[in-house]
């Protein structure tokens, strides 16, 4: 019996380095491929399609301020404010425990987005929900009536596609969203590593933009999505999505 218990115990952690290897190899191999920015893309696109004018701005729960992520939901909140002047904003932000609503990161966001023009904006907040989910139920709760407006959902792009069928499956009658895709610019950044100084060692990477920058980030659109892809399989099962 504890000779089975030995084999099968093998077997397991075979089977197991196998698989990790073989994922190991397909992430990076699918890195170099185009394909993980479309899988990307796809996530914080392919649910989000909006043409209506926007009553509700509502920016879900990401870093604190001042985290990356935070800041970049301000920024396309700032824009959409600018163009739908009507629009009220709704900043979810988890606060500590016993925080004022004037020291947690969802004021500080809503500071930083009414600066300038922006000062007489309608804001609104929710500081309590811990997930998506609670996000969708509480706000119903917190501003009664809004499930029949028309909602613009901003966040990252890879959580945008369950955001906005987590919202549809509370009840809110028009969802669309507005990913927060960030943008690298069209600077070239190739360079003679040579020109530099230190040792030349016959060999460089300065002019290899694949490998200095397009395959990590690719890598981590591909963490950032397989793990998303979990998340929505779990609200599906939940019936939340």
């Amino acid at each position: 019996m504890r000779n089975k218990l030995l084999r099968y115990s093998h077997l397991t952690v075979k089977c197991l380095l196998l698989f990790s290897g073989i994922f190991f190899l397909w992430i990076c191999l699918f890195s170099f491929t185009t394909g993980p920015y479309s899988l990307y893309h796809f996530l914080g696109t392919g649910n989000s399609a909006w043409k209506f004018t926007p009553q509700e701005i509502i920016i879900l729960g990401g870093s604190p301020m001042p985290g990356e992520s935070a800041l970049i939901r301000g920024y396309y909140a700032r824009k959409l404010a600018e163009e739908y002047p009507d629009a009220r904003i709704i900043i979810s932000q988890l606060a500590e425990k016993n925080q004022k609503l004037s020291e947690t990161g969802a004021w500080q966001l809503s500071q930083e987005i009414a600066r300038g023009k922006n000062d007489s904006l309608r804001f609104g907040f929710l500081i309590t929900a811990r997930s998506t989910r609670e996000e969708a139920l509480l706000l119903k709760k917190a501003f009664p009536g809004i499930r029949g407006t028309n909602c613009l959902l901003i966040t990252s792009p890879e959580h945008m596609y369950r955001a906005v069928a987590t919202f549809k499956r509370a009840g809110y009658k028009s969802v669309g969203g507005e990913a927060t895709f960030g943008w690298a610019g069209t600077a070239d950044y190739r360079l003679d590593e040579n020109k530099l100084g230190g040792r030349n060692i016959g060999i460089g990477a300065g002019n290899n933009l694949q490998l200095r920058y397009q395959f990590w980030n690719h890598l981590r659109y591909q963490l950032l999505c397989y793990r998303e892809i979990l998340a929505l399989f779990w609200y599906r099962l939940r019936g939340w999505a």
